[in-house]
């Protein structure tokens, strides 16, 4: 490569390298983030992030043998092995992770173990076979059927997705492609697989296209949000909010009201938000039950077997312990966990100390809390919009 040209081609190709590494770092970070509420689908993000810092150390592994090494050995060792080792494995660890049981429904597990295989297999004729020969092109074979075999993965988890999420998996796609299409018309890729050599402005194109493509990437797992089961918000009913403290209802919400007009016009969700005979002094009254009955007055009820219902219980955080925050669900699931602590923790960062002076809002608690309305068509739109 030309002089000029080098200076400029070997900072964008380092810095295309770190940003790598960040996407790697930021997809294992929002899955360890949300870990704990175990959400099957969440482990795609920690699939991605390992299979991008895996993938570029091979990257990162080539960069040094093309530019800085010159034993010829070394060369020859360096570039065909290592280099298609690490992005081998970077597929093989992936397809693992969404082998497990919650992508059961997107991918039959047998195909996948039996492309997983495959796979293995292509990375054990990188030790056998050189470059150029017949074995080492089967072996390229396998390689392009294990990456086809992701992006069918990433095509139907697209498809049954929906709201922010698809969006996000849409952008990562798309900067996926970029990035696939600057490696095929530059040198990234060792010479001999696709093309015997290419101009030197050729692979400064096409590292400013693979630099757009990571972009791209990092911009759709920027505040991805977590990955929730599909169709979760088929089991929501209703949700309460109560004072246990003055007894008093502040908040109700009919999901099949709202749920069934997905356009979320700027209406209240409900007139008849709070029926005050019904709901708070019942919820009170099966909590004394429970309490006198274990005798366990420190703890509170977490979840209520009701019919052919569940009632998902929050209490809030101190000071506003006296709040609690309830979820009427057909089944539980960690979805609808997490949803009912999303909804707190917004409902107590918007009210704030209001909520430490319940008794003085004097009946008009409807009036108050109404505004909580725009919230939660807000988080709803977020995830099936």
């Amino acid at each position: 490569m030309a002089s000029e040209l080098r200076e400029f081609y070997i900072p964008i190709l380092f810095i295309s390298l770190i940003i790598g590494y960040q996407i790697s770092i930021y997809f294992l970070h929002r899955y360890y983030k949300v870990r704990e509420e175990k959400f099957g689908f969440n482990k795609v993000l920690l699939a991605y992030g390992l299979f991008f810092a895996t993938a570029f150390t091979g990257y990162l592994i080539r960069t040094i043998n093309n530019y800085y090494i010159t034993d010829p050995f070394l060369i020859e060792v360096i570039n065909p092995v290592l280099v298609r080792f690490t992005v081998g494995s970077a597929v093989i660890i992936f397809l693992i992770i969404i082998s497990s049981k919650p992508f059961h429904e997107i991918l039959n597990p047998n195909l996948t173990k039996i492309v997983i295989i495959a796979m293995v297999i292509e990375v054990s004729f990188i030790f056998f076979f050189p470059p150029a020969t017949p074995g080492n092109f089967f072996a390229i074979l396998l390689y392009l059927i294990g990456l086809s075999y992701m992006s069918i993965f990433h095509l139907k988890f697209i498809s049954q997705s929906i709201g922010i999420i698809k969006k996000k998996l849409i952008i990562i796609l798309i900067g996926e492609i970029i990035c696939i299409g600057s490696l095929l018309i530059g040198s990234n890729l060792p010479e001999g697989v696709i093309f015997e050599q290419t101009d030197d402005l050729i692979n400064v194109i096409a590292i400013l296209t693979f630099y757009l493509g990571l972009m791209t990437i990092f911009l759709g797992v920027f505040r991805i949000p977590p990955f929730l089961e599909f169709q979760w918000e088929k089991n929501l009913l209703s949700l309460y909010i109560i004072d246990s403290q003055n007894l008093k209802g502040l908040y109700r919400c009919d999901f099949k009201e709202l749920l069934d007009n997905r356009d979320f016009p700027n209406t209240t969700i409900s007139e008849n938000r709070i029926r005050k005979d019904f709901f708070p002094n019942g919820y009170i009254g099966i909590d004394k039950i429970i309490t006198t009955i274990t005798n366990t007055k420190n703890e509170k009820i977490e979840k209520i077997e009701h019919g052919d219902f569940l009632i998902l219980v929050e209490q809030g955080d101190e000071p506003q312990s006296s709040i609690i925050f309830t979820l009427l669900v057909k089944k539980e699931t960690h979805s609808m966990r997490f949803f009912l602590k999303t909804l707190k923790n917004q409902f107590q960062d918007f009210y704030g100390n209001l909520l430490l002076y319940g008794e003085f809002l004097d009946g008009r608690e409807i009036q108050v809390f109404s505004s909580f309305d725009f919230i939660l068509k807000n988080i709803l739109i977020n995830q099936l919009k």
